[in-house]
């Protein structure tokens, strides 16, 4: 994959550097108080920050665009409910059970009859790519239309077969797309392999077919930390010609020896 503005191969999904880009820091503090009258007492505080770079910010998933219009309408609603009821002397009971309710009604109906426009925002943030050159955002071609033995083989992969909706089946190849993204570009890369990465490890040996690849989604999703955690020690691969997922050379022998060893 290149940049079509400066031809750069230094290139990485959207998804990817957004991930990598932000960061989120739980605060959480606290003390005593004393007052003349001799009370003492205690407080704390807890809170969350959210630090993005600038290309973090320029990548930023469409949901999170989609939650603030849904809850910036809602507020709408919520003030202008409260603004009704105070200008026809409407009963403080009666606005506060109705001004949460209303507000709710709207995000509620907002976000159905945006169902369709998200998932399609949704499936070109999937093919989106960042140039770390340049700061082109630019989309990877559609794939065609799968058809004859390759929409089997798709509609076997799918959470519940052939007859599994639309839906589920767009959201089954995009969690795929996701593993391989892990895989090409690590997001959580470990300086060591720890006991939990040991124990993922096997438990993906297990589920490698006779021809040594396996489905990270079946029989159950694998962890997306695992699986990044796992390529970046080198014991994972995916083959994008054949959307295949192995263990690597270096894998299969680790995994050879954690076996003998437990």
């Amino acid at each position: 994959m290149h940049c079509p503005s400066c031809g750069s191969a230094s290139v990485k999904k959207s998804a990817a550097v957004y991930e990598q880009g932000t960061s989120h820091t739980d605060h959480r503090g606290g003390g005593y108080w004393a007052n003349s009258r001799g009370n003492v007492g205690a407080w704390s505080r807890r809170g969350r920050s959210t630090r993005s770079t600038g290309s973090a910010q320029r990548n930023t998933p469409p949901l999170e665009g989609w939650a603030l219009l849904v809850g910036a309408a809602a507020g709408l609603v919520l003030m202008g409910t409260i603004i009704f009821g105070v200008s026809t002397s409407m009963s403080i009971l009666r606005l506060i059970v109705l001004a949460p309710l209303l507000s709710l009604g709207a995000a509620l109906t907002l976000w159905h009859l945006t169902t369709d426009e998200r998932a399609r925002a949704d499936k070109s943030y999937v093919r989106q790519w960042y140039c770390l050159r340049c700061g082109t955002l630019f989309h990877e071609p559609a794939e065609e239309e799968e058809t004859g033995s390759d929409a089997s083989c798709a509609a076997d992969r799918a959470p519940n077969g052939p007859h599994s909706s639309a839906h589920d089946w767009y959201q089954s190849t995009r969690k795929r797309q996701d593993y391989a993204d892990r895989i090409v570009s690590p997001v959580q890369r470990a300086r060591a392999e720890s006991e939990r990465d040991a124990s993922g490890l096997l438990s993906i040996a297990d589920r490698v077919n006779a021809d040594g690849a396996f489905d990270p989604q079946r029989p159950t999703d694998l962890d997306l930390g695992l699986v990044s955690r796992l390529a970046s020690l080198g014991y994972l691969q995916w083959t994008a010609a054949s959307d295949e997922f192995a263990l690597t050379a270096a894998g299969q022998k680790r995994a050879a020896t954690l076996h003998m060893s437990r």
